[in-house]
């Protein structure tokens, strides 16, 4: 169950519910999100057959580990414990309806564990089922947070809590939650809302400790794996009120938290809570709606799950992943999603969401969804098929990849062009068998059927697990001169605050330098250029401006920036003053009288 009181104010929640399936973080201050537009993704069904799943993690055989709500239950304990009131109580439950599903990278499931104790609170509320909330590794071995167990949920002898899970798929409790919320009650818990054993959600590791957080009284308790001891990192209703808390993530040495907040819906109400490792919180970003999950990818980037989105009650459908901009606004990055109730990060960079993850009936038809982000594309800065140049040279270029993993990867190549926006170029898409590689000749020519023209090209793909690779062949009247370069992205290109240098800039009766600046947004971007001498002198500067995706070849950048007389051994600086941007940037040093060229990329 996810929040109580938001089932009591909706006696006919259920009937929402009961539809089937898919159709460099700051914490400095507070991030007001607007919304802007939808940024490119491939969403795909990755494992299917699960039952309410909920939290979800790798673990370090590389497999997806899932936890399931279940089926619930008929057990009840009425009149042997306090329930939970009406309308949502009195629940059922089994000793043995929950389990964690192991899925493989093809998408097979098999149990990792089960017999794990499932509820489900009552016919006129929905039967909602709780089970498994979530998982996470400490080292190699596995702990679940049960959050289906309890006298209150109709499961005798079963506490909410962490099991260690043995390699076997045998588990044992190893801390009792509920016991320990009875002892210790937070300031202000709601008496019409109330969860006398908890409805536990998310759990994650951080330096070697258990952490989960609990939605319905609003706390983060901390579990010490070998011994099982209870302590509280934060009463989150003693300063937030009810909240609802309920994902968690740990990221460069503190915990952010997304809240549900009771319904009916209101949107933009939720926000995201960083949390120190001495329990102090704050308010990061805010604007979003019935978070549920929160991940961090490598570059620091946070996303966030949100369940329902323009409904004032849980709506399949409606649910979406958003990544928050270093601006404060949100970018969509999928939507249409069912109910999604997790979301964690895979090795690949893809991100993998529980989805159907409640409602009733769902057993069998939730789902792990796949969003591999945009993220996963190369750009290439320059290419060419110019039939007489510069002293009749002509130019062509090959594109050369390679897929270096293990399944099918799907692509699309697009040419940008040169100083217009790229992002409505020709593009054709295709596939590349795991292990293979393949060398498209001429590619702007026998790939777009163009010719006479420049510009960059940009690469997106299923899998991260590409290389992409390109060489520019030019004929010369003395003969064939080629110059070869690899394509862009990630951590490659230049963003806000991180300036890079191409060195050895040349400009004197030998050589010359042409430098070729590509945007890798979608939106328009400024490039500062300084022209820095061997002696540290500033020899010219200039701004450019860039069309979104957009490709500029500056030749003779040298010249192009006011320098004089002859320059060698010369540093380029290439930085940009725009919020989120982000660019490729190489150098060509060309001989004059053999037209040799040679690759100079960002330091």
């Amino acid at each position: 169950m996810i929040d109580s009181n938001a089932l009591q104010r909706a006696p006919k929640l259920a009937a929402l519910l009961a539809a089937a399936a898919v159709s460099s973080f700051s914490a400095g201050g507070v991030a007001r999100a607007a919304e802007t537009l939808p940024q490119a993704a491939t969403v795909s069904v990755f494992a299917t057959g699960l039952n309410n799943p909920r939290g979800l993690k790798f673990g370090p055989d590389g497999n997806l580990y899932v936890a399931e709500g279940g089926t619930g239950g008929a057990d009840s304990t009425a009149g042997q414990c306090e329930q939970v009131v009406a309308p949502i109580g009195p629940y059922k439950g089994s000793r043995t309806g929950a389990r964690v599903s192991r899925i493989d990278r093809n998408g097979a499931r098999t149990t990792a564990a089960d017999n794990f104790p499932s509820s489900q609170t009552s016919a006129g509320s929905g039967g909602l089922v709780s089970g498994v909330a979530d998982v996470a590794f400490v080292g190699d071995t596995m702990y679940a947070l049960l959050a289906g167990a309890g006298c209150s949920h109709g499961v005798t002898n079963f506490p909410n809590g962490i099991a260690r899970i043995h390699r076997d798929g045998t588990w044992e409790v190893i801390a009792d939650l509920g016991a320990y919320q009875r002892v210790h009650p937070v300031a202000h818990s709601e008496p019409d809302d109330f969860e006398p054993d908890g409805s536990w959600y998310g759990l994650v590791e951080a330096r070697g400790a258990l952490y989960a957080v609990e939605p319905n009284h609003g706390e983060i308790d901390v579990v010490a794996p070998q011994s099982g001891a209870i302590s509280r990192l934060i009463d989150v209703s003693a300063t937030q009120g009810h909240i609802v808390p309920a994902a968690i993530a740990y990221h460069h040495g503190a915990f952010y938290i997304g809240n549900l907040n009771p319904f009916p819906i209101v949107q933009g109400s939720s926000k995201i809570y960083r949390v120190t490792l001495d329990g102090k919180i704050s308010i990061v970003a805010e604007g979003f709606t019935t978070v549920l999950g929160v991940a961090f990818d490598t570059l620091g980037r946070m996303y966030v799950l949100e369940n329902t989105t323009g409904n004032p009650f849980p709506t399949p459908g409606t649910g979406r992943v958003v990544r928050v901009k270093a601006s404060g606004e949100i970018e969509v990055i999928a939507s249409g999603l069912s109910l999604p109730t997790a979301m964690t990060f895979g090795p690949d960079g893809a991100l993998y969401v529980s989805n159907v993850g409640f409602g009733p009936p769902p057993v069998g038809l939730g789902q792990v969804v796949k969003i591999q982000l945009a993220d996963s594309s190369w750009l290439l800065p320059t290419s060419a098929t110019i039939s007489s140049g510069i002293s009749g040279v002509r130019y062509t270029t090959d594109l050369t990849l390679a897929n270096t993993g293990d399944t099918e990867a799907a692509y699309t190549v697009r040419f940008l062009g040169h100083d217009i926006d790229g992002r409505s170029g020709p593009a054709q898409g295709f596939t590349l068998a795991a292990g293979k590689s393949v060398t498209y000749q001429d590619v702007v020519s026998s790939v777009f059927g163009l010719s006479n023209t420049y510009g960059a090209i940009l690469v997106t793909a299923s899998t991260p697990a590409l290389t992409v690779y390109g060489q520019v062949l030019a004929q010369t009247p003395s003969g064939h001169v080629g110059q070869g370069f690899p394509a862009v992205s990630g951590s490659d290109y230049v963003r806000p605050g991180q300036a890079r240098s191409l060195l050895a800039i040349r400009e004197d009766s030998r050589a010359r330098t042409n430098v070729v600046l590509a945007n890798a947004t979608a939106a328009s971007l400024d490039v500062s250029l300084t022209l820095v001498s061997e002696a540290g002198a500033a020899l010219g500067t200039a701004l450019v401006s860039l069309p979104p995706l957009g490709m500029k070849q500056i030749n003779g950048v040298a010249r192009a920036l006011g320098a004089s007389g002859a320059v060698t051994g010369a540093r380029l600086v290439v930085a940009t003053p725009t919020t989120d941007g982000a660019f490729a940037a190489m150098a060509s040093v060309i001989e004059n009288d053999s037209g040799d060229a040679r690759t100079i990329l960002p330091r």
